[in-house]
Parts: C-alpha cells; structure tokens; sequence
C-alpha cells in the first residue's frame, strides 16, 4: 500500500561554496538556498518507482504502455521544441482544461509568447539525471513565464495553470521536466510541496538509481520488442518512460495492483470490471 505521513519531507540547505570552487560533478549540485528531499522521501519515491516499472502482477509495465495510446504528451503531437504552437496547447488540454485566454497568450505575438520563446531559447533538452545547478535554475525560469502565461487569476485556476505548465514544459523538453499527474505526485510524497525544486531533484536522483536505471532500460526493451501500433509513442528518454509507467500506474482510472488484486480475490464481480484493463 501506500505510504503516509512521511512529516518533513525536505531540508533546506544552500550550497556553501562558488560554482567556481565546488569540484563535485554538476549532477550532485544543488542550487543555493534549495530545499532538498530527505532520504525517507527518497527510499518512498524509490520504492513506489520500481513497483510502477516492474514486469508483474495483473497489469505488468510493458502491457500497460503497450495498451496506452498516449504514452507520453511529449510525442502526443510533436512540434518544433523552441516553439509553442496549437499542437502543444492540444497535448495539454487533454489534461487540464485551457481558456482562449491562455490559447492567446502563447499563440499571438506578445509579451508571454516572447517570454516563453526566450526562456526555452536558454534552456536545450537533456537528461535530468546529469542536471547541474544552472540547468535547474533555468528550468524553474521556464517553468515560472508559462505558469504566468496560464494563470487564471483565483487560486484554484492558479493551481490548474501550474499543471498545465509543468506539463507543457514536459511537451517541450521532455528529457528535463517530469509529467506528473496529481495521482502521481500523491503516491510519490510530493502532493505538500508547493513548487516543483523537490520533484525534478528527487527525480533526479532516482535516475541516477542503479536499479531504477536497469528497470527502465528493461521496461523500454519490453515495450519495444511489442508489434502493437502504439509501440512507437514510448519516448528514447529515461525519464519520458519512467513518467508514462506511473502516469499508467496511478491515473487514467486505473486503480493500484493491490487494489486490483484484493478485487479478484474478494470474488467480486463489479470491482473486478472496474479494475479491467481495456
């Protein structure tokens, strides 16, 4: 099951030397004054990660991808990476729910469409998992002008135009940003953390996890060896596979593996239907 109440989940700490003296690779830096997860944080995430990767239980990994038709956002409708166009504002709107407002912000020539051309200008896709400080910090800039571009004024269509900015950051640089669904982000630990510095360092630590590297690396081969048509919108990133396997996993009203599995076994023929994948 899920674990709960994980108390304080994150300790803030500040780099205490220059970029100049700090010798430690890039990927183990963390910019100054960020909050970083704790190791309980860590070891929960971790755990919750390879059970979503694993080739077991009712619906194993590879079955769920190969039966989902939109595996990542990133390759829903691709579109030029240092661009925002319609396609894009389609691929999050599957999602989270887009006003004209928001279509015209990031479509017309103006002041949020030349913020968030100018910030994707300063910020090429990569691997999160060799993310230095500058990286991160020009992540959070991008991450800020689209939340800005899709904001809606009260703080409940505020938090909306935060999801649908991270998750047109997740269509734009799908190797940096994770796409985490509300679900997601539960079973991760995450849903107390009110900015994403936690989320994309967590993230990228466990990308720089042996096993969790070997589960994705296994999972991808699974999927790719699969001769169903939907095979080809699995993403060549680590990260894009990792966030389609908990996205399957936790939202899409599937329930959990242990949800599904007390449900055959209780013998009950209505949660047994609820719990049928496609």
């Amino acid at each position: 099951g899920r674990v709960r109440g994980h108390g304080k989940v994150a300790d803030m700490t500040a780099t205490s030397v220059t970029g100049e003296e700090n010798t430690a690779p890039p990927w183990t830096q963390v910019p100054s004054g960020w909050p970083v997860p704790n190791e309980d944080l860590t070891e929960h995430a971790r755990m919750v990660v390879l059970a979503a990767l694993a080739d077991d239980g009712l619906r194993p990994a590879h079955t769920r991808l190969a039966y989902e038709d939109e595996t990542t956002l990133s390759n829903l409708v691709p579109s030029p990476a240092d661009d925002v166009t319609a396609s894009d504002l389609l691929a999050v709107a599957v999602q989270v729910p887009l006003t004209p407002v928001n279509a015209r912000r990031l479509l017309v020539h103006g002041g949020h469409r030349l913020e968030v051309l100018a910030a994707l200008l300063e910020l090429e896709d990569g691997d999160l998992a060799l993310a230095g400080p500058s990286a991160l910090e020009a992540m959070e800039q991008l991450l800020a002008v689209m939340a800005r571009a899709l904001s809606n004024g009260d703080a409940r269509k505020s938090h909306d135009g935060l999801v649908a900015a991270d998750l047109l950051c997740s269509c734009k640089r799908p190797g940096l940003f994770p796409a985490l669904s509300e679900p997601v982000r539960a079973a991760l630990g995450l849903s107390d953390q009110v900015h994403r510095r936690i989320d994309w360092l967590l993230f990228r630590a466990l990308l720089g996890d042996r096993d969790v590297m070997r589960a994705i690396d296994d999972l991808s081969d699974r999927v790719r060896a699969d001769t169903r048509r939907t095979l080809t919108l699995v993403g060549p990133e680590r990260l894009p596979i990792l966030c389609a396997a908990l996205s399957t996993r936790f939202t899409n009203d599937f329930r959990s593996v242990d949800e599904a599995e007390r449900a055959v076994l209780s013998g009950s023929e209505g949660i047994k239907k609820s719990c049928q994948i496609l």
